[in-house]
């Protein structure tokens, strides 16, 4: 929810979906019926890739002109940790065009819808691993520090399939 209003804010036409399995004949129907220019996969829950390799290679089935991006805990994890062999290996193999290793990484995401929207160039992005022909190109990494006060999600601005009831329940 965060994301999503971080981008309308910024004027970013977004549909969001909070779960692909729940939401795929909603996908379907975007995917039909409108021109998609970016995907953009947040990888917050994942463990491992498999679940990335299925979405990644279903949007390049049902939308091949579109970028793909996946950025969130996961990518940033695996930067941090793995040999650059592995993760170029592990990137190459999930197979989106760009990922976004910085543990924020929202300002890093508009600044690179906003370049492929524009099509310019995106040499100076910073926070991102660009595939291009099986090639990992790290781009500089500069740390985003973002206010999560001056973007607070507006509730009334939401996809109605994205507003639901919560509870809150402290464990601990």
């Amino acid at each position: 929810m965060y994301l999503d209003n971080y981008l309308k804010k910024r004027n970013i036409l977004v549909n969001t979906y909070s779960s692909f399995d729940f939401d795929k004949d909603a996908i379907e129907d975007d995917l039909n019926t409108k021109e998609i220019k970016v995907i953009a996969l947040s990888a917050v829950f994942y463990t491992s890739p498999i679940s990335l390799i299925r979405l990644v290679s279903y949007f390049r089935k049902k939308s091949p002109d579109s970028k793909i991006i996946v950025g969130g805990a996961y990518i940033s994890n695996e930067y941090e940790t793995l040999s650059f062999e592995k993760l170029k290996s592990e990137l190459v193999m999930i197979g989106a065009d760009y990922y976004i290793y910085d543990s924020q990484g929202e300002k890093t995401l508009y600044s690179l819808i906003e370049k492929i929207k524009k099509r310019e160039n995106i040499d100076d992005i910073e926070n991102i691993i660009e595939i291009r022909e099986k090639k990992c190109i790290i781009h500089k990494e500069n740390k985003e520090h973002n206010d999560i006060n001056s973007d607070i999600v507006s509730y009334d601005k939401l996809s109605p399939r994205l507003q639901f009831s919560t509870i809150n329940i402290r464990t601990a």
